[in-house]
């Protein structure tokens, strides 16, 4: 869409404002209050970007203006145009609009607009708002193969008005694409796709076909295209072409039944928060997004009183202390972190605290395991709730406190929930250190998964960085002052002094293994610790030990990379070329 280029940052500002109060946009408004009706750049602008968006919802001209009772206005006649044109594609919509605004006179072009606001802020009512639409139209374009095809819109559109439970709106789209239009193959094919980027083979497990009384329709065949699209390319062709054998009306339903896979899983409350909150703290990865959420906490806590601010930082630490505790199967440093919460208010000038002494380090546990949670989803993996909980009733048993693992291992059990139904999760779960055990083990388990983090040693470097940035906070510590990461450069270079270069990586980070990210995460951890240049012999000792330990498991063993041979002193004698009549074979 052209509202997604840079150039029309202004028309999507004022898209925006379309949900906001559509009443702004009123043809009374436009002609007392607005300069964009009478300014034809930006009234082009607009009606290119808003034409669009009535045509993704449409997809098909002829409903736009079907409605208005004088057919013969100059600005219904260049409308319908309009329209006809954002049909065949970004170029032909913006040279039409920018006729509209310059041949129609600023009441009939306040007209137009009025009328194209209408239709537009409904159809973004129902599809949930402009950035879910362009959300989805990108994940379409990038499965669709093509470019500039309104049926695109069309499709990206139907997924987020199922999303937001507009069924009929849907429902009536689908039968557009599929009976008007003839798209039913390519919307199944892209659906397939755009289905499989959100749900993992294990998340299928969980999908039930929709029961259908016809005994010709084929029960469980959109399951079925999402588990041939994670496979082979000749077991999409087979599930295309069984799509493609059936009726229409069939059709419409195993397309309604694909896309309610994928708005079921993008209407989940904890995806659509996830999509919010990104898109609120700025349009970058989400990591970006994170550091914002960080950078704002941050500059709370610098006004908060020194003892708060203090409190809030070791508390945040702790919980990550537990986790990297139960990452490492260290029953001592485990107990004593749990101890060390527990005792924190009874040190010399500390204030009673007013509430339960665990709450803030397990709410802060808890966030770490949601915070997993959502990594292993946009990494295409569905964890079952009974599993994680399984794993951590395990680290429970092995390394938890004797006097608190039964507390801790019935919150988790009820977190797997099943047939255990005499049990119940505790809305104060958190306030004592069961609670703070059972949502540590939550996020150790998570956090050595694979689709999780990529290595171990990745996810331990991770909550090393944490804990030390929480301390630093805690102590108010200028940013400057604050060493809480180490660079990929600095870590090899390192690397390259205690093996004599004889263990070479990959520069590049997404070019190594998962046993040579690890080793680069091993030193990134010692390097937070103890700079290099401080390094003792006992420390290198200790840290090749590591990183051998590590080629071990991989199957290999460090090895020097042989010199290249002395050729200093050779000198090349080139051969003298023989006339080209007295070569051999001419």
């Amino acid at each position: 869409m052209l509202i997604q280029q840079p150039r029309h940052a202004e028309a999507r500002r004022l898209t925006e404002s379309l949900t906001d109060d559509p009443n702004l946009w009123s043809l009374h408004a436009l002609l007392t209050d607005h300069s964009v009706a009478r300014d034809t750049e930006r009234s082009a602008a607009l009606l290119a970007v808003w034409t669009q968006i009535s045509m993704a919802a449409l997809g098909a001209s002829a409903p736009l203006f079907a409605e208005v009772p004088d057919q013969d206005a100059p600005w219904v006649q260049l409308g319908k145009q309009l329209a006809e044109a954002a049909l065949l594609g970004d170029a032909d919509a913006e040279a039409t609009a920018g006729r509209c605004a310059t041949e129609l006179a600023p009441e009939d072009r306040a007209a137009l607009i009025a009328h194209l606001a209408a239709f537009a802020s409904g159809f973004l009512e129902l599809a949930g708002g402009l950035e879910e639409l362009l959300e989805q139209e990108r994940e379409h374009r990038q499965y669709a193969g093509d470019d500039d095809a309104v049926w695109v819109s069309t499709a990206a559109w139907t997924i987020c008005a199922l999303t937001e439970l507009h069924q009929e709106a849907a429902d009536t789209r689908l039968k557009h694409l599929v009976k008007k239009a003839g798209r039913a193959v390519d919307v199944w094919r892209t659906w397939a796709q755009v289905a499989t980027s959100v749900l993992s083979p294990r998340a299928l497990e969980h999908m039930e076909p929709f029961p259908h009384d016809s005994a010709t329709y084929p029960v469980g065949l959109p399951r079925r295209a999402v588990e041939a699209a994670h496979g082979t390319t000749s077991q999409v062709r087979r599930a295309q072409k069984e799509f493609a054998a059936q009726s229409q009306d069939d059709q419409i339903m195993l397309l309604f039944e694909l896309g309610m896979m994928i708005a079921a899983i993008r209407a989940q409350p904890s995806r659509k928060a996830a999509r919010r909150t990104e898109r609120a703290v700025g349009r970058g990865p989400r990591d970006a997004g994170q550091q914002a959420l960080r950078d704002s906490f941050d500059d709370i806590l610098k006004e908060m009183p020194d003892e708060a601010a203090e409190r809030i930082g070791r508390m945040r630490a702790l919980a990550r202390r537990a986790v990297l505790a139960l990452i490492d199967g260290d029953r001592d440093i485990l107990a004593a972190t749990v101890e060390r919460i527990g005792s924190y208010e009874d040190d010399p000038g500390r204030r009673p605290y007013p509430l339960p002494r665990f709450k803030f380090a397990s709410s802060e546990a808890l966030k770490l395991s949601n915070g997993y949670f959502y990594q292993a989803e946009t990494h295409g993996s569905f964890i079952p709730n009974a599993a994680v909980a399984d794993g951590a009733i395990d680290l429970i048993a092995r390394y938890a406190p004797a006097e608190h693992q039964q507390a801790a291992r019935e919150l988790l059990v009820a977190m797997k929930g099943g047939d255990q139904s005499d049990v119940e999760f505790r809305p104060a779960a958190g306030d004592d250190a069961a609670g703070l055990l059972a949502f540590a083990a939550t996020s150790a388990w998570l956090a050595v998964h694979p689709k999780v983090f990529r290595s171990r040693e990745t996810a331990r470097l991770t909550l090393i960085q944490e804990i030390r940035e929480s301390e630093a906070k805690a102590l108010k510590v200028p940013d400057r002052e604050m060493i809480t990461e180490i660079g990929d450069q600095e870590a090899l270079t390192f690397l390259e002094q205690l093996y004599g270069g004889g263990l070479p990586l990959p520069r590049d980070a997404a070019e190594r293994a998962v046993w040579e990210t690890d080793i680069v995460a091993v030193v990134k951890q010692h390097l937070l610790e103890t700079p290099a240049t401080v390094t003792t012999p006992e420390q290198r000792k200790d840290l090749h030990e590591r990183v051998d330990s590590i080629l071990r498991a991989a199957g290999g063993t460090p090895r020097r990379t042989a010199a290249p041979p002395d050729r200093s002193d050779v000198v090349r004698k080139q051969p003298k070329r023989q006339p080209k009549r007295k070569r051999k074979g001419k």
